[in-house]
C-alpha cells in the first residue's frame, strides 16, 4: 500500500509539473522574461515577435535576399545573403524600443561562413559602433568583435574559432551588457573585458550582415533566431541557446503546486511510519 500510494503521488506530481510548464508566465528563469525583438525566420524574412507586448518595429523592415522553408533551427526556416544584394538591413528604428546599453542580451545563429573578414552584424551604443566578424588568416582566423569610439573595446576569441561558424553546424553567438562587461561568448568560448557601457545610452541602428550598408564586406552566411533583451541573460540561459535553444523557449522554475504536492506526500508518508 505505502509503495502504491507513493507511485500514485509521484504520477500526479509529475503530470502537474507538465501542465506548469506548458502554462507558465514569462518571468525570471525564462528566455521570455525581457525580450524585445525576436526574428525566428520561419515565415518570412519579415517574421517578428515580441514576448514583452513590445510593439516597436524596425521601420525599414529587413531586406532578406534568400528565405528557407527548412534547415533552420529545430529544421524551420531562416535567411542566408548568398544573392545579390548580399546584405540583410535593419538599419535603424532600435532607438524608440530605448533598451540601455548596460542591460541588453544580442543573439544569433550563424552557419555556412564563406569568407574571413566580412561583417555578420553591425550596431552602435550611443555614440560607440561595433562590428562582428572574423578575422584574416594572418591575424588567427578569429571571431572579433571591434569596437570603435570612445574607448569601446576589442573583443577576440581563440585562434581559428571561425571555423565554428563555416560548416553546416549552427553555432551560436552571443553578446551581453551587464552593467560591468560586455561579453562575447562563441558557443563555450567566453571572451570578457572590464568595459561598461554608459547607462545614460541605447542600443540602435541595428545591421545583420553587412557593415552599414558596404555589401563589399558582407558576411555570406546563412544566419536565424535573431533576438534582443532589454537585459543580460545569465550563465544558465546563454548555455540553452549554445546547446540549440531559441529566444522563444521557456526555462520553467518547479511549478509551485507541484513543490506543494511533493511537500503533502513526504508529510503523509512520515505520518504512516509513526502509525505503523
Amino acid at each position: 500500500m505505502r509503495k502504491t500510494l507513493s507511485l500514485l503521488l509521484l504520477t500526479l506530481g509529475c503530470q502537474l509539473a507538465a501542465q506548469a510548464a506548458t502554462s507558465i508566465t514569462a518571468k525570471e528563469g525564462s528566455l521570455q522574461a525581457g525580450l524585445a525583438f525576436y526574428w525566428d525566420f520561419d515565415n518570412g524574412s519579415t517574421d517578428y515577435k515580441s514576448a514583452t507586448g513590445m510593439t516597436m518595429g524596425i521601420p525599414t523592415g529587413i531586406q532578406a535576399v534568400n528565405q528557407h522553408a527548412t534547415g533552420g533551427i529545430r529544421n524551420s526556416g531562416y535567411i542566408s545573403s548568398f544573392n545579390d544584394p548580399a546584405r540583410i538591413d535593419f538599419y535603424s528604428g532600435l532607438g524608440g524600443s530605448n533598451i540601455k546599453a548596460n542591460a541588453f542580451t544580442m543573439s544569433l545563429k550563424i552557419s555556412g561562413l564563406t569568407a574571413d573578414y566580412r561583417s555578420m552584424l553591425c550596431f552602435t551604443l550611443g555614440g560607440q559602433s561595433f562590428n562582428l566578424q572574423t578575422s584574416n588568416p594572418g591575424d588567427g582566423n578569429q571571431i572579433a568583435l571591434y569596437g570603435s569610439g570612445g574607448g569601446a573595446p576589442t573583443l577576440l576569441t581563440g585562434s581559428n574559432t571561425n571555423n565554428l561558424l563555416k560548416g553546416s553546424e549552427w553555432a551560436n553567438v552571443v553578446l551581453t551588457s551587464d552593467g560591468t562587461n560586455l561579453t562575447m561568448y562563441v558557443n563555450n568560448l567566453k571572451v570578457a573585458t572590464a568595459y561598461a557601457p554608459d547607462a545614460s545610452t541605447t542600443l540602435s541602428n541595428v545591421q545583420l550582415s553587412s557593415m552599414w550598408g558596404d555589401s563589399g564586406r558582407a558576411a555570406n552566411a546563412n544566419y536565424d533566431d535573431f533576438a534582443i533583451w532589454n537585459r543580460a541573460l545569465n550563465d544558465k540561459e546563454i548555455q540553452h541557446l549554445t546547446s540549440g535553444g531559441t529566444a522563444g523557449d521557456l526555462i520553467p522554475e518547479p511549478a509551485t503546486a507541484t513543490l506543494s504536492l511533493l511537500g503533502l506526500a513526504s508529510l503523509m508518508m512520515r505520518r504512516r511510519r509513526r502509525a505503523a
